[in-house]
């Protein structure tokens, strides 16, 4: 008996299920109870990929179904197998890993269910998936589900693939690619010769965490609902009978029949049925149950000449022998095959979008749903003809009340007449595929339909006889907003709160593939969706908002700058108790940052082009919020390498007598970081992806001239995150101030260098370690070589963007001499190009605030009053200078004298200065004498000039033929050299920048042997 409270109660440890409880627990606070019905998942037959035979009809691993006589099949009774015990479904089935077609999930989104189109389906399939052999964007490799190409095929797999080529169908070397049509071998489940079950993938690899409990030979009995809320559930656990409660929710992931009963055992569900098993009602739902679709099935079967197929024939017998005794020495063979290797998706006829048929090959004769075994005393192949997208609907209802009686499932296969056309039509398919060349040395006979099946009317006579289905069943609780719908778009059922279903049974309709990938991606989806909902309630936390009214933004002082001592020890503390967090639990907070930025892009668009007055929102999407969400899906993606520990070479010769040195690389704790204004959300939360990385906690402080965006980036941070994992102080200067001086375990500063010096005398007293990123004059060379239009351009597009309001930003242009009044022209040309009118275009960005736009101003005034050569680059009908909106064109000042502050202070703002120049040493010396800058660029072909000024120049990065793109690389450091900067970050460089390297060296027994000889006391 359980008498704890969990937060999340999961109903199945099926393929939903499995994902299910790896996702949730990966937040430590949330406890999870994962309820299975059925037994471990320890029997080596769910291993081998050949034991979908005998696990077919095993009733310890199956539930075994039957459905009701069905009256359009000639009142016959059809197998309903479903997965029972840990992996469920993914335990027992094929194996094979195909997604259906995007329309299919597209059409779900056009149903009305937001968040459900392809695109976003997508993401939950690459994250879910590691596969082994296509490594391309329709494919994760990165996930925990192993799929792969089986490495042993059959003859008969690369004789259905020619055939199918003879036909006149294309090869597909991936059915979840662009599209599905054609013929190829199908990708499996599979980790290596083995199968790869949910359980295997998702549950087994985190069962030690200790937020989550496994029950299995626990069966649900009904749920338990205190007015409209859900709480828990009555459980049946061997002979004991209890009650299990949940203070979030309950999540159902029992698959499409059980899930469904189990609502209607509750209370929920159409009232008439209820009734009739005299079950109070406590929600009318008359969706539940109805709208069962499954895959009708029609298997073509060929006498084969030729005996090479698989028998159960002594000879047979002897051969599954010898391939078991290859499986048990690791090698590949017929029982690693997945018993669908190969086949196709093809259209019923020409009419029909998108395919609506699957085949998939067999190499043993089957008839009668695999029941009938005598057919396995001959040799023969075929192929199964699976029709995707039904029409005909089925229902499940009850047969009593007493939980231990199976659900009452009404197929209602070909109902349709359409669904019969279809079928037909993909028969004839499967028999022109059949009698292609490729199968002539093997063609004896067909077995089923028969070859004297010819007419529409003896076909349809043999589908009414002979179809069965695959084992795709689906919808009985769909998704969706009409008076069917059982849950909506969020999975939330309906009318009721506190539980979700995530399972086949949400589908609104049956997708054209396999089903067990799409439900790991549903659960992979729920699970996504249900953080967004709990992850921060436990701290008093509002809900996210969809939209926010910034016009009414004020700058607010935190209400306890007084406390940040207090916050950081707290998080100090919080940081002793896990110093070293999994790759889990730091993969759940990048991910976490990504899923905030996407649920806040709009706001915080809107939030910084306020701020701003004017600025390009296209720019402001890419540079803050793409650019951002990129570098923490870097992160994810590369951090198991970060992890790993590194060799080095032990003295010689310690390493050869078995010594071993190593780096670790060690969380630090707590890193403060203090963001400048004028990238409000990339530079502020780019170096957290490192940061977060790296296993630390974060306290973050952005600028106060950004009032909109920074009260809008602390809501949407504590929407996702705990304070103890990233806490948000805002302020203005003094508050700054106070922020430098806390003894973090690294800070990190992103500004001027003259806040700069402060911010590092502050750290010093604490001896804290810095990360300085402070800009400067960054310097660009165009070589006599140059294409002057094209580098006009480029360097132009880097200099207005943000109005020239970036350390990176070109601040001075070497030019040769006899190319300055062409590259002035250029520069003319390429502004017009990227801005045909600056006076209200939306994609110019205005001057911060009007004390920045006077001090832009005295720096063009001052040079203006010493007769400079200043260009304003703008046309005839544009304005030059409008001093309110804080707006100001791109000006060019040519050769201004060196003691001009435009050439002593880093510009900021949207004013270039070209300098002529007769020799590459000339323009050396002059960088040289100056401090080291943030980034130097090169415009030229000269390779020669290329290499001498990486050479001989000291900058923090260089971009050779464009401007500022060496920082858009997160596998490149981003940092400052000498004045410009301390430290860098980036990828793993920020990664080691925040991270401890932990140096470790092993001794060897043996070593310390002849160590022992060099210790006193010594002999003299």
């Amino acid at each position: 008996m359980i008498k704890e409270v969990f937060d999340f109660i999961i109903v199945g440890a099926g393929s939903a299920g499995c994902v299910l409880a790896n996702r949730l627990s990966q937040i430590p606070r949330f406890k999870v109870l994962l309820l299975e019905a059925g037994d471990e998942d320890n029997s080596p037959l769910i291993r081998l990929p050949f034991g979908v035979f005998p696990l077919y009809h095993m009733k310890r691993y199956n539930w075994g179904f039957w459905s009701q006589e069905d009256e359009q099949l000639n009142d016959r009774k059809i197998y309903c197998p479903q997965g029972m015990g840990l992996g469920g479904s993914s335990s027992i089935n094929a194996m094979v890993y195909a997604r259906g077609h995007q329309r299919d999930y597209d059409h779900w989104l056009a149903l009305g269910n937001k968040g459900w189109g392809y695109q976003d389906m997508l993401r939950h399939f690459v994250a879910c998936e590691n596969n082994q052999h296509i490594h391309d964007h329709f494919h994760g490799s990165k996930g925990e589900l192993k799929v792969r190409s089986p490495d042993y095929l059959h003859p008969h797999d690369e004789r259905l693939i020619l055939a199918g080529l003879q036909a006149g169908y294309s090869f597909n070397n991936d059915f979840n690619g662009t599209d599905p049509e054609g013929f190829g071998y199908y990708q499996a489940t599979l980790d290596g010769i083995q199968r790869c079950s949910a359980a295997s993938a998702f549950l087994h690899p985190v069962r030690h965490r200790e937020n989550l409990t496994v029950l299995t030979r626990a069966h649900s009995k009904r749920l338990i609902i205190d007015g409209l809320k859900v709480t828990g559930l009555e459980v049946q656990h061997n002979n004991s009978h209890f009650a299990v409660r949940a203070s979030r929710e309950v999540l159902l992931c029992a698959g499409t029949y059980n899930t469904a009963k189990l609502l209607m055992l509750s209370g929920i569900g159409p009232e008439r049925d209820l009734l009739q098993h005299n079950i109070t009602p406590h929600y009318c739902l008359p969706g539940v149950g109805a709208n069962l679709q499954e895959h009708a099935n029609f298997t073509v079967t060929i006498a084969s000449r030729i005996k090479d197929t698989l028998t159960f024939t002594p000879m047979g017998i002897s051969k599954l022998a010898h391939g078991f005794y290859r499986y048990m020495r690791g090698k590949e063979g017929i029982l690693s095959r997945p018993v669908a290797a190969a086949g196709g998706f093809v259209k019923s006829s020409s009419e029909q979008p998108i395919p609506d048929i699957q085949l998939q090959g067999t190499i043993n004769l089957f008839n009668k749903h695999g029941f009938d075994t005598s057919v396995m005393k001959s040799h023969g192949f075929g192929l199964h003809v699976s029709l995707l997208r039904p029409k005909s609907r089925g229902r499940v209802t009850l047969k009593s009340s007493d939980f231990r009686d199976p659900p009452q499932i009404q197929l209602n296969l070909l109902t349709e007449e359409q669904d019969q056309i279809d079928l037909c039509n993909g028969i004839r398919i499967a028999r022109k595929i059949l009698s292609q060349p490729a199968y002539r040395s093997h063609y004896k006979m067909e077995l089923i339909p028969g070859e004297l099946v010819k007419t529409d009317q003896q076909l349809r006579a043999e589908l009414i006889d002979k179809t069965y289905h695959i084992f795709h069943p689906a919808g009985t609780c769909k998704m969706g907003n009409d008076e069917l719908a059982v849950v909506d778009d969020q999975l939330k059922l309906r009318g009721i709160e506190g539980i979700r279903i995530a399972d086949a049974s949400i589908m609104p309709t049956l997708v054209g593939g396999n089903i067990n990938a799409p439900v790991m991606a549903i659960a992979s989806k729920a699970a996504e969706m249900i953080c967004q909902t709990h992850e921060n309630q436990s701290n008093g936390n509002e809900p996210i908002v969809n939209s926010l009214n910034i016009s009414n933004f004020q700058q607010k002082e935190r209400t306890d700058v007084s406390n940040m001592e207090c916050l950081l020890e707290a998080q100090k503390q919080d940081f002793r108790k896990n110093p070293w967090p999994a790759l889990d639990i730091r993969k759940h907070r990048l991910q976490r940052m990504i899923t905030m930025l996407k649920e806040y892009k709009a706001p915080l668009v809107e939030a910084i082009i306020h701020d701003f007055g004017q600025r390009s929102p296209h720019q402001t999407r890419l540079t803050d919020i793409n650019a951002t969400a990129s570098a923490f899906k870097h992160a994810i993606k590369n951090l198991p390498r970060w992890l790993k520990r590194e060799r080095r070479k032990s003295l010689f010769p310690l390493d050869f007598l078995g010594a071993k040195s190593t780096i670790e690389y060690q969380p630090i704790g707590v890193v403060g970081c203090i963001s400048p204004w004028n990238f409000p959300i990339q530079l502020a939360l780019q170096p957290l992806a490192g940061i977060l990385a790296a296993g630390n906690r974060v306290m973050l402080k952005p600028s106060e001239l950004t009032p909109a965006t920074t009260e809008l980036l602390k809501r949407a941070i504590a929407s996702h995150f705990d304070d103890l994992e990233i806490a948000v102080i805002t302020g203005g200067a003094e508050v700054a101030s106070q922020f430098s001086q806390l003894a973090f375990d690294h800070l990190l500063f992103t500004g001027s260098g003259r806040i700069g010096q402060k911010v590092l005398q502050s750290a010093a007293k604490q001896l804290v370690p810095v990360t300085l990123e402070l800009g400067g004059k960054s310097p660009v060379i165009v070589g006599a070589d140059a294409d002057l239009q094209e580098s006009a351009l480029r360097i132009m597009a880097a200099k207005t963007m943000n109005a020239g309001q970036i350390c990176l930003a070109p601040d001075y242009v070497f030019v040769p001499e006899a190319n300055i009044a062409p590259f002035i022209q250029a520069c003319h040309n390429a502004v017009k190009q990227l801005y045909p009118t600056i006076k209200g275009n939306r994609d110019y960005t205005a001057i911060i605030n009007k004390c920045h736009m006077q001090r832009v101003l005295s720096l063009l005034k001052q040079a203006q009053q010493e007769n400079s050569e200043i260009i304003a680059l703008t046309s005839n009908n544009d304005f030059l200078i409008e001093e309110e909106q804080c707006l100001m064109v791109p000006h060019l000042i040519v050769d201004p004298e060196e003691n001009l502050d435009v050439m002593r202070e880093e510009i900021f703002g949207p004013l270039l200065v070209l300098k002529s120049y007769q020799t590459l040493s000339q323009v050396i010396h002059y960088i040289n004498s100056r401090a080291n800058p943030l980034a130097l660029y090169y415009f030229g072909k000269n390779k020669v000039e290329q290499r001498q000024l990486i050479k001989e120049t000291c900058s923090g990065g260089m971009t050779i033929n464009d401007a500022m793109l060496h920082a858009a690389q997160e596998d490149l450091p981003f940092g400052g050299v000498g004045a410009s900067g301390i430290g860098a970050y980036h990828g793993i460089h920020g990664f080691k920048r925040f991270s401890h390297a932990k140096a470790i060296y092993t001794q060897s027994n043996f070593v310390a042997r002849l160590a022992a000889k060099m210790r006193p006391p010594f002999k003299h």
